[in-house]
């Protein structure tokens, strides 16, 4: 929880958010003997009816002394670094909160609770001076560049004129995030795709997003070949700059992706854009459906691909008593069925598997 000392309740402005409805999906595991021990099938994964998100945010604007980050985008603590008095301008919305761990985390979460603020206070996005931790990564910073963002970096203790956040649950902000970052009074990134400062490319209709230095396909020529032939062009996104990277998913119909960073700028696409088409590549040491949700909350269509099982993963997969994030990077191969069976349910999400 966001601390800061100052001021009283009175002047808080509490906000409950909804959650968001998220329909049933499918998860296509490879083909294996695991469902028919004589003739090798695809695994299809039933995702029930859940929600995302919702809960209770409450912003007290006044005087305050916002406590340093207990840790920064890596996880590790970070060493006090003393306390500050600031006295610029613009009163400061502290996001170091849950420091921004990857350009995802800030485009779809610290930007949302920045909009929600300024829908709260009837304020402008511009109005404010961002503070992150000292630490924070250069592709956070190029984001902040070209979003014109008024950002200061720092790890200490800061006495300022700003906006406490307190909050139930930090995801609270999933269930209403598509509409905060998709209005262009609150949402910087609108802003500066309309101000064309982030320019949307002529691309192709449907696009597959590939990774080269961590969780990559080890079968990628294989995919490759088989997305081609139905149209489908691959792009490196770890090879564009910050505004290319969500320019080009604005308006792209199909999408197949390995799972990370690159899908966060989904959920900016216009609600006039065509409805996304959504296949999304897992390794089996990092399965989410973060994605899922943020693609139903856009009203696109979703399904999940998941990649081979391998000997070492059956150590870690059944420890039910603690989070299996020892693969997540691991290169890995999807069953070229699987993707075919996924982009058919997306293509007629209505019929399922």
């Amino acid at each position: 929880m966001q601390q800061g000392l100052g001021s009283s309740d009175k002047d808080s402005h509490v906000v409950d958010l909804k959650a968001h409805a998220v329909p049933p999906g499918w998860m296509i595991g490879p083909r294996s003997y695991l469902v028919d021990r004589i003739v090798a099938g695809l695994e299809h994964v039933h995702l029930p009816a859940k929600t995302s998100g919702g809960g209770q945010f409450t912003f007290t604007p006044g005087h305050h002394v916002f406590a340093p980050p207990s840790r920064h985008w890596l996880k590790e603590k970070v060493k006090p670094r003393g306390r500050m008095s600031w006295d610029g301008p613009r009163p400061i919305v502290d996001l170091r909160v849950n420091s921004p761990e990857n350009w995802a985390h800030f485009l779809n979460n610290h930007l949302a609770v920045l909009a929600l603020i300024c829908r709260t206070l009837e304020s402008r996005w511009d109005g404010f001076t961002l503070v992150l931790p000292g630490k924070t990564p250069g592709y956070i910073r190029a984001v902040a560049e070209v979003l014109e963002l008024d950002v200061f970096y720092s790890d200490a203790a800061i006495e300022a004129r700003g906006i406490r956040v307190t909050y139930d649950n930090w995801v609270a902000i999933r269930g209403e995030r598509h509409a905060l970052l998709r209005d262009a009074r609150i949402s910087p990134v609108v802003a500066a795709l309309e101000a064309g400062r982030i320019p949307v490319p002529a691309m192709p209709g449907r696009l597959f997003l590939s990774r080269k230095s961590t969780r990559g396909l080890a079968n990628e020529d294989e995919i490759t070949t088989l997305l081609s032939a139905s149209g489908f062009e691959k792009i490196y996104p770890e090879d564009m700059d910050v505004a290319q990277q969500i320019g080009t998913v604005m308006h792209a119909q199909s999408i197949v992706a390995v799972h990370g960073a690159a899908l966060a700028p989904i959920l900016y696409r216009s609600a006039a854009a065509a409805p996304l088409k959504l296949v999304e590549l897992f390794p089996v040491g990092h399965v989410t459906d973060v994605y899922r949700a943020a693609t139903s909350a856009i009203a696109g269509h979703w399904c999940g691909v998941r990649g081979k099982l391998q000997a070492e993963h059956l150590r870690e997969i059944y420890r039910l008593d603690q989070s299996y994030k020892k693969h997540s990077l691991q290169h890995f191969e999807v069953d070229p069925a699987s993707v075919t069976k996924a982009l058919e349910i997306v293509d007629a999400p209505q019929q399922g598997a």
